[in-house]
This record gives structure tokens, sequence and C-alpha cells, in this order.
């Protein structure tokens, strides 16, 4: 009969004996064991392809159609607290040539607005065809 040997949690080996508990037969070496259940490990996809940079037309263009005004991120800069990263957040929205999807601005921005990062992420995908 097979059984797992488990090291960590990780069943390290599978080997053939004739006493002892035997393990499922679609067990095999990676699966994890908590004590009771054995789980296959979790596969992880390829990393998702980074979010492509926005012009600023697009980036404008595309938070209007998102039902987002300028005027409203005009307001949500006007209330950072700290008067650096108040201006450099001005500088930034006034005069970027491009917009890019993990710049924290995006984020702080976003979430002042109540948008959610998958709620900037949908608005963004649509943005390159504007």
């Amino acid at each position: 009969m097979r059984q797992a040997i488990i090291e960590n949690g990780i069943v390290v080996n599978i080997v053939l004996v004739s006493v002892g508990e035997a393990c499922p037969d679609e067990v095999a070496i990676g699966w994890t064991f908590d004590g009771t259940y054995y789980a296959p490990p979790v596969v992880s996809g390829p990393a998702p392809e980074p979010l492509p940079s926005l012009t600023a037309r697009q980036f404008r263009l595309g938070l209007v159609y998102g039902g987002i005004l300028p005027s409203q991120i005009d307001a949500a800069i006007s209330a950072i607290e700290d008067e650096a990263a108040r201006a450099v957040a001005q500088i930034e929205w006034q005069h970027a040539a491009q917009f890019e999807r993990s710049h924290p601005l995006i984020e702080q921005v976003g979430s002042a607005l109540g948008l959610t990062s998958v709620m900037i992420d949908e608005m963004w995908v649509s943005a390159p065809s504007l």
C-alpha cells in the first residue's frame, strides 16, 4: 500500500509499505496534509500583464465616461492634508503626459472618490480605446 511521508505539512515522498495507514491513490508529492485531509498544491498561473500606460487624454476621458468629473479629482486632491503631497498631486494631475495604473496617487485619489481597485481597473482597461 502507498504511504505519504509528511514534513511540515507537505507530502515529500510516497513509499510502498506493508503496514500503516494508506494514503489515497491521487495524493502526490507536493500535496499538503493538515493531519486529517490531503489537498493538492495551489497552482498559480502566470502573473497578469500590467495595465497599459494611458495618455492624459485617455485617462481624463476614461474618468468622464466612468462618471468622474475633473472637478471631483481637483476636490480630492485639494483635500490632501500634507501641503507638499498636495502640491505633488496637483502637478501630477495637471501636467503628466501619461498615467501609470501602479502610481500610488491613482489608488489614493480613487479611494477618496469611493472607487475600489477593481472599479479603477475596469475604467483603466476601457480607456485605451478612447
